[in-house]
This record gives structure tokens, C-alpha cells and sequence, in this order.
């Protein structure tokens, strides 16, 4: 009985109420305490990405301009089996000719000639 007394003295600080723990335990148990909850906040962060990406639908959105870049860069090497469509510029129009009525002074002049 008194070598289980002394055992648990020695177990204990001195009010009797604390596990005596020496440091390095006390530092290895931090760290191992730390990691563990680095790696829980890493866990939630990926769970609640994974529900704001697939809420918004942005996989979707990636996956779309994904396949649009793939089928643009076809199209820009050639290897797109519809030839492309030929370009048709629109026939211009000739400018007309201003006629003389229609320039501020021979319109002009021929008011005065009306007039006189």
C-alpha cells in the first residue's frame, strides 16, 4: 500500500490535484493537437467549398469553357472537317454628288436669283 502511495504522489503536483506532466510530453501533445486541428479546419474548408461550387454550379461553368476552348482550338488548327465559310464584303454604294441645291451658298444664291 504505501509503494501505490508514492506512486500516485509522485503522479501528482503538489496540491494533489494535476497529473504532473514533464515538457516535452506537453510540447508533443500540442503539436499532435495542432496538426489534428489543422487537418479538421482543412476537412470543413474542402466540404463547404465542394457545396459553394456545386450551389453556384461553377463545375459546370469550368467543364462548358473547358470544351469551348477545346473546340475553338480545333477550329483554329484546321483540323474541323466544315470548311469555313467565305467572308462576303457588302457592295458599297457610290457617294452621290451633292447637287447644287443641295450646297448651303449655291442653294443660297439660288434664293437671291428667285428673288431679283
Amino acid at each position: 500500500m504505501i509503494h501505490l502511495n508514492i506512486l500516485t504522489a509522485q503522479a501528482f503536483n503538489e496540491g494533489g490535484s494535476y497529473p504532473v506532466q514533464n515538457q516535452s510530453s506537453t510540447a508533443a501533445l500540442s503539436v499532435v493537437t495542432l496538426i489534428f486541428i489543422l487537418c479538421i479546419i482543412v476537412v470543413v474548408f474542402l466540404v463547404f467549398r465542394e457545396i459553394v461550387l456545386w450551389y453556384w454550379k461553377i463545375n459546370e461553368a469550368i467543364g462548358l469553357l473547358k470544351k469551348i476552348e477545346s473546340n475553338t482550338r480545333k477550329n483554329s488548327t484546321g483540323s474541323n472537317p466544315v470548311a469555313p465559310r467565305a467572308v462576303v464584303e457588302p457592295k458599297s454604294k457610290p457617294t452621290p454628288e451633292p447637287e447644287e441645291s443641295q450646297t448651303p451658298f449655291e442653294g443660297g444664291q439660288r434664293k437671291r436669283k428667285l428673288f431679283e
